[in-house]
């Protein structure tokens, strides 16, 4: 067929908005809502957290394989899913006064698992047009990362914004309406799309044993658990440290946007270096660059403005490679190109898997440390621990096990 026009690659793309402005407050802000607003211990959310993320890494492939076998149905699941997730995210934001503990574990669970669906079934779109219109996968790629970084960068920025005009309680709310808002333009736009449905494979089967036993792809699977276990608990830390230590929660969202901003001018960059260096060792290096800055920021103290976001900066630069290498990285190691789908399957799983239980258990750590928001002045240095030097040792052992990698490799 022709060429797919440019407002259908636009039309494509915008749906990356909404769900890339849902992904930041969903693994960043709400955790710390919760705690700092209710009275909800980092125990309970802690232990909430891993289990909606573990039972939504144990669903991921299955989901991923029943719409293998039932491709024809993608669209349906599309469009069943939006109003479902919007709905549980707006509970998400809107918690009642009472039985609030599982208030927040329903809606998070609920949010996960239409979440997933959408995702899982948005992201095959683009693979489903490039059948019918050759050549078009890049543009759609780079559509729908464009407008999921703006979705970022909005959620990173929105809450310090309203924050001048609204309480707490009523910011989140506003998050909640403002997606609602943005994933129903975009549902609308997407459904002006004629896009042409893959019948699916019924005979497909489930089995990713296959996976296990290649051992380049089992280094790098350990590599990368390491390496997203870091982030996990970095990120589920930034807004305490950025609180507590720093006492500059003012600025957390410009942090964040700081960040996230570096991350995407880095990875063309990154990019660069493997084709120049090797991808590996590219990876390696940012990993390098990373712990440095770390590093730093244990010692910063508060109001320490300037120092910190250079380490958003440097840090940020560094998410460029953890963003384009690692992926990359995998495709080398795929000996049979027919099981891809179900490798990346496996892949996104563990991904899930490493924050789900780092992030969990950094709260967890939080709390049995004695922290209770803005009060326990002596679990500063606690706090700057946490937030350091075990993303560094997490990376450390990521940095060693990319390097048995790579030998194994060539």
């Amino acid at each position: 067929m022709g060429k797919l026009a440019k407002y259908n690659i636009f039309f494509y793309g915008l749906m990356g908005l909404p769900l890339g402005f849902l992904g930041l407050p969903l693994y960043i802000y709400i955790p710390k809502f919760y705690a700092t607003n209710f009275d909800i211990s980092l125990e309970n959310i802690g232990l909430c957290v891993i289990f909606s993320r573990v039972l939504d890494t144990i669903q991921d492939p299955f989901i991923g394989w029943f719409f293998q076998k039932y491709a024809d149905k993608r669209m349906l699941a599309i469009w069943i899913c939006i109003p479902f997730l919007t709905l549980f995210w707006i509970a998400l934001l809107n918690p009642q006064s009472y039985g609030t503990i599982y208030w927040f574990l329903i809606s998070l669970m609920g949010v996960y698992f239409f979440y997933t669906v959408l995702i899982i079934n948005y992201l095959t779109l683009a693979a489903d047009l490039n059948i019918f219109h050759s050549g078009t996968i890049t543009s759609l790629n780079g559509s729908r990362e464009a407008f999921g970084l703006l979705g970022i960068l909005c959620a990173a920025a929105l809450p310090s914004i309203l924050r001048n005009y609204y309480p707490d309680r009523e910011v989140f709310q506003w998050i909640g309406y403002i997606f609602g808002g943005l994933i129903l333009v975009s549902s609308l736009c997407l459904k002006r799309i004629q896009i042409p449905m893959h019948p699916g494979t019924r005979s497909f089967k489930f089995d990713w044993s296959f996976g296990l036993k290649n051992k380049p792809f089992r280094l790098l699977l350990v590599a990368f658990i390491f390496n997203t276990a870091a982030m996990g608990f970095s990120s589920s830390l930034v807004l305490f440290y950025i609180q507590d230590v720093l006492q500059e929660a003012n600025h957390e969202g410009y942090f964040l946007a700081v960040y996230f901003l570096a991350g995407a001018a880095g990875t063309p960059l990154w990019v660069k270096l493997a084709q120049k260096f090797g991808k590996a060792r590219a990876w390696r290096a940012s990993i390098l660059l990373s712990i440095v800055a770390f590093i730093v920021g244990y010692f910063l103290k508060s109001h320490d403005i300037i120092p910190f976001y250079l380490i958003c900066l440097s840090t940020g630069f560094c998410l460029g490679a953890d963003l384009a290498l690692p992926p990359s990285l995998l495709v080398e190691t795929i000996k049979d190109k027919g099981k891809s789908t179900f490798y990346f399957s496996l892949w996104q799983m563990i991904s899930k898997l490493g924050i789900a239980v780092s992030s969990g258990f950094a709260l967890l750590w939080l709390y049995g440390i004695g922290y209770r928001s803005g009060h326990m002045v002596h679990t500063i240095v606690e706090i700057s621990f946490l937030y350091t030097f075990v993303p560094c040792m997490l990376k450390l052992l990521s940095f060693y096990t990319i390097g048995i990698f790579s030998k194994e490799l060539t």
